[in-house]
């Protein structure tokens, strides 16, 4: 696509239906390498990313299918004979470095290629190979590679403290932990709803996982998980990203229904600030409604991790804000 052009002058209307999360679904498509056997996971959207990280899981043997219209993605992860992400495959997306935690938690070794750059500024992956090396791998780097093995049959476990905290950092220390031959407690740990989605999906699978939700998460290592068939969490950006679409152009006093969103996912920053700009929302159990006033106030943010304002929704909020009358500000905490 090499643009977009936008006819205005007309006002958004509904009703919208969130999919599933890109950020919980690739997590779940690496978990799936733990155990023996084929998994099943729905909810899946049709993304580019969930295309690319298919293929790389199937470089190291496993297969996965892939039903865009049902949303259904399988993977049979039964042999795994080459522990390798190549450089080729991982470069195109971050989320390709998970294959770290699960190939050392499946196999006892991994040759991952180190991630290529973020569009939004660098997010470096020392944090997932200190974290690695705190729960008893060895790991050395060459020529862009992580090459990665556990010693005396398996990880020992061990205890680290992510500084700062980190989403992609918390999941691969997951991954890694669940199947170590001792217990692993990670501090600081991210809490946003997809981290939280993929711990119970691990909990599921048989992983033994204390504290989902708070800041320190505790792991007694198992033997072996199991496969099964996991639900997708909603996507909490597309969620907020609608609502925020209804109350900036939409025709004022009329409700825009937005279906199968988790809005808890949220936080309670985001509906705080929501609020405070006049919008009338109505949050239900699938449904959020949304209903613009005449005139938006403007109301400031600071983006934080979860529970605080997420930092995918600040450019959002800032089309909101050029609709309004007044002055407001957005800072980002995330990014530097």
């Amino acid at each position: 696509m090499d643009k977009l052009v936008v006819h205005g002058n007309a006002s958004l209307d509904g009703p919208l239906t969130v999919s599933g999360s890109k950020n919980t679904a690739l997590p779940l498509m690496a978990a799936t390498l733990l155990a023996e056997g084929p998994s099943t996971i729905t909810n899946v959207p049709d993304l580019r990313d969930v295309r690319t990280f298919s293929k790389v899981i199937r470089y190291g043997g496993p297969s996965v299918t892939f039903d865009p219209d049902a949303h259904t993605l399988s993977v049979d992860a039964t042999t795994i004979e080459t522990p390798v992400a190549p450089y080729e495959m991982v470069k195109k997306m971050r989320a390709s470095f998970y294959m770290l935690g699960a190939l050392l938690g499946r196999c006892g070794t991994a040759k991952v290629s180190l991630p290529g750059g973020c569009a939004w500024g660098p997010r470096p992956v020392d944090l997932h190979i200190k974290g690695m090396r705190a729960f008893g791998a060895d790991i050395e780097l060459d020529e862009g590679y992580v090459h990665a093995s556990t010693p005396n049959g398996g990880l020992e476990g061990g205890t680290f403290r992510l500084d700062p905290v980190s989403v992609g950092a918390t999941i691969n220390l997951l991954l890694a932990a669940v199947t170590a031959r001792g217990g692993s407690k990670i501090e600081n740990a991210a809490t946003e709803p997809d981290v939280v989605a993929f711990g119970r999906a691990l909990q599921e699978m048989g992983a033994q996982i204390d504290g989902l939700g708070t800041r320190t998460l505790e792991v007694q290592g198992v033997d072996r998980l199991n496969t099964g068939t996991f639900r997708n969490t909603p996507d909490r950006i597309e969620l907020g990203t609608f609502i925020l679409m209804a109350a900036t152009a939409s025709e004022p006093g009329t409700p825009i229904r937005i279906h199968e969103g988790t809005h808890e996912h949220l936080g309670p920053v985001f509906k705080q600030k929501l609020a405070q700009t006049g919008v009338d929302v109505s949050y239900g159990d699938d449904t959020v409604t949304v209903t613009r006033p005449d005139q938006l106030r403007p109301v400031s943010i600071e983006t934080a991790p979860f529970p605080g304002f997420a930092t995918d929704l600040q450019a959002q909020w800032t089309v909101l804000l050029g609709t309004t009358d007044g002055t407001a500000t957005v800072t980002d905490t995330i990014y530097d």
